[in-house]
């Protein structure tokens, strides 16, 4: 399941994960840009709507929109599900914890590096117990502890979307779109605009290389000032 953004075109589709084919989909009304979707512990497609408190549920086999929830927040960026309970991100540098059963918030945190705060986290993925988050307008991705809210490290994409603008494609935005397939342990990336999905695999770098990368965290993920 795919959601997409921008007012008069946000849809939730479902496409097929090796040609690229729309399957399905449900159009979202004109007022309405869709963000992020994930499928909760009841079953249902969830989305959040950009520059709103809205949710929409949908059922996972039709796309029909079943519900549509206030959540009580200001804005939805990113979402994500531990199974339990529902991981939200707003433009600002907080994570919102939001109950399954109401689609309330129940709990704010604030994001940090190292006491630092994170704004941007954009999209987001629960991996492995961590919550996956990129900053938008940077090809960072924060790995963040959902118990504490803090970022224990990065992934950085570093020319990914150098990469893909190969394409030659005629709008491109960022990158914005992480998927994790717990069963054959596979992780895809694509963006917005972008004519490709990948199927990366992680490399560790060495300590005195790590070292080095971490120093430049600041200049290529923190981001300043609001959205």
């Amino acid at each position: 399941w795919e959601s997409t953004g921008m007012y008069g075109k946000s849809t939730v589709r479902k496409v097929d994960l090796q040609t690229g084919e729309v399957l399905s989909q449900t159009a979202l009304p004109q007022q309405d840009f869709g963000e992020g979707l994930v499928k909760d512990a009841k079953g249902r497609l969830v989305q959040l709507l950009w520059r709103t408190g809205k949710l929409y549920t949908y059922s996972p086999e039709t796309l029909e929109r079943i519900g549509t929830h206030d959540s009580g927040l200001r804005d939805g960026w990113g979402i994500a599900t531990d199974g339990s309970r529902l991981y939200v991100t707003d433009s600002s540098t907080k994570l919102h914890t939001v109950s399954h059963e109401t689609l309330k918030v129940t709990e704010t945190k604030e994001i940090t590096w190292k006491g630092t705060p994170v704004p941007w986290v954009n999209e987001l993925e629960w991996i492995d117990g961590e919550l996956w988050g990129n900053i938008w307008q940077t090809e960072c991705i924060a790995r963040i502890n959902p118990r504490t809210a803090e970022v224990t490290s990065w992934v950085l994409m570093d020319g990914i979307t150098q990469l893909t603008a190969r394409s030659q494609t005629p709008r491109m935005d960022v990158l914005n779109g992480i998927a994790w397939d717990a069963m054959q342990r596979r992780l895809f990336l694509t963006g917005k605009y972008w004519p490709k999905l990948y199927q990366i695999a992680l490399v560790k770098k060495p300590c005195h290389e790590a070292n080095s990368l971490e120093d430049s965290i600041p200049r290529k993920c923190m981001r300043s000032g609001r959205f």
